[in-house]
């Protein structure tokens, strides 16, 4: 008879931890879809890229970074 309560006990607080987590898990998911996906992704948060400049002077020839054979 002890075997079969602390099984039971075991089962309960397993149940309650893992229904928890499937409860979070929901509520993380409901508040995902009612924000907007670019503020969930942070791209408010990306600055634009600075534009480069290519020197024609900075190009190398291939032959002087090509590896010999």
């Amino acid at each position: 008879m002890g075997l079969l309560r602390w099984s039971v006990r075991i089962h309960k607080w397993v149940a309650l931890i893992i229904g928890l987590q499937i409860l979070l898990w929901i509520a993380g998911g409901l508040v995902m879809s009612v924000i907007p996906i670019e503020q969930v992704r942070g791209e408010h948060k990306v600055a634009a890229p600075a534009p480069l400049s290519v020197s024609p002077t900075l190009i190398l020839p291939l032959s002087e970074v090509a590896c010999p054979i």
